[in-house]
């Protein structure tokens, strides 16, 4: 039996990430219609729902990778966008900064070793000096059980060793927050327990994450809040256990029933 989080979720004057009436339209249709969310420092939400229902959009939304319609996202207070305005330039590299986006199909960088990709955006992107970033670049593959791997290149690298190495390039830039969009997808059952099992450790820890995922048990066990996404909108949202277990609006019953309700042994 799953049981809730037992880390604290830090409670501060401004959440980590917050949106309000945010919306995003593509080609006159509307896939955002006014989200309205907190993300606590040290909280882990995860975000469920059909596909098509705003999930991934809601994400690259947060980490300006879309630009909103209309809304107002801030993160640790300072607002990145508002009023049709966004963050530019260096304000807008830093932001990438500290709100990490790990996608469904890895992203990393064939030609480079597992290290070249932790070192490269350190070193270019943060202005890092290379000695230390090849230092952080190992200390962030050994943090996601990669330390034998730093050489490696990702075609000798299996689905999962590939994400694992993603997310330890967004750590390396010790974000406020990581997203996480639908990060076991394109992964076999193995590599899936390897890399949940590497996002539980970060909960373990106290990193602050949202996490668009199908994976209905890991939620359950690692989640502490799950929204529910349906056309646009949260339809649901509480304690994972609560929503999980118990959901009260009919769209949000019927979409966990018809989910694959045995949860992933994450070790």
């Amino acid at each position: 039996m799953s049981t809730s989080p037992s880390r604290p979720v830090v409670e501060s004057e401004s959440p980590a990430i917050r949106l309000r009436a945010l919306r995003k339209s593509f080609d006159g249709h509307e896939v955002l219609k006014g989200v309205a969310l907190d993300i606590r420092h040290g909280e882990v939400l995860s975000v469920l729902g059909r596909s098509g229902g705003g999930k991934s959009t809601v994400l690259r939304c947060v980490n300006l990778l879309e630009r909103p319609t209309s809304g107002t996202i801030e993160i640790e207070g300072e607002t990145i966008f508002a009023d049709g305005a966004a963050v530019r330039g260096q304000n807008l590299v830093r932001l990438r900064r500290r709100v990490g986006m790990v996608f469904q199909n890895f992203q990393v960088f064939p030609h480079l070793t597992a290290a070249e990709n932790v070192v490269l955006p350190l070193v270019h992107g943060a202005e890092v000096p290379e000695p230390e970033a090849v230092d952080q670049a190992l200390r962030m593959l050994h943090r996601v059980g990669l330390a034998d791997k730093a050489l490696r290149t990702p075609d000798t690298m299996s689905g999962g060793e590939q994400q694992r190495v993603a997310i330890a390039r967004a750590l390396a830039l010790n974000p406020v927050a990581l997203l996480f969009d639908e990060p076991t997808s394109a992964l076999d059952p193995e590599s899936t327990r390897e890399v949940l099992g590497v996002i539980k450790e970060l909960a373990a820890d106290g990193m602050t994450m949202v996490v668009v995922t199908h994976e209905l048990g890991f939620a359950r066990e690692v989640a502490d809040r799950v929204a529910f996404f349906d056309d646009g909108v949260i339809v649901e949202e509480g304690e994972a256990q609560e929503v999980i277990g118990n959901p009260q609006h009919p769209r949000t019953r019927a979409f966990i029933t018809g989910m694959e309700t045995e949860p992933h042994t994450v070790h």
